[in-house]
């Protein structure tokens, strides 16, 4: 897999984690975040989200739902919250503005952002980066199961425990 490949796919995992967090987060920041902080909605729109989701992972947990296969509900109520915080907020200001003064700070995190992607770059695989090799071992095990798989057994019909 080439470079440019691999930072393809980096970054557009971010940027769609970064707006489903931002899609979960929308509704209750819109709702719960006072008028004077309003400027700081986007940074705090992911944590909420992030927030939103652990819950609603934990309520289907246990429920004893997966939520492999309920991934839905938390977005479909997402959406609900905001589509129904509409009737509470007396302006229609939108929530979304940046201020002037996050310029900077943004800026150096977003570079320290991209140098922290080197690692992730120099493996060529998305894993965790650390002290602890689970995630490099288990997908490179993974890796190669999958291509020298093992032996299927010879069983003969009259002894197949044997």
């Amino acid at each position: 897999m080439s470079t440019l490949i691999l930072m393809l796919k980096i970054f557009s995992l971010g940027f769609l984690s970064f707006l489903i967090l931002v899609f979960n987060g929308y509704g209750l920041t819109r709702l719960l975040l006072p008028r004077h902080f309003e400027g700081y909605a986007l940074l705090i729109m992911p944590l909420v989200g992030y927030a939103f989701l652990v819950t609603m992972a934990t309520f289907l947990g246990w429920a004893g739902l997966g939520t492999e296969d309920y991934f839905w509900v938390p977005l479909i109520l997402a959406l609900f919250i905001s589509i129904s915080i509409r009737p509470f907020r007396k302006d229609n200001r939108p929530i979304i503005s940046f201020p002037s003064e996050l310029g900077y700070p943004l800026a150096v995190a977003a570079i320290v952002f991209f140098i922290s992607l080197i690692p992730l770059l120099v493996t060529g695989q998305l894993t965790t980066i650390g002290y602890n090799g689970d995630g490099v071992f288990t997908s490179l095990l993974a890796k190669y199961l999958q291509s020298h798989g093992l032996a299927v057994p010879t069983v003969s019909f009259d002894k197949p425990y044997t």
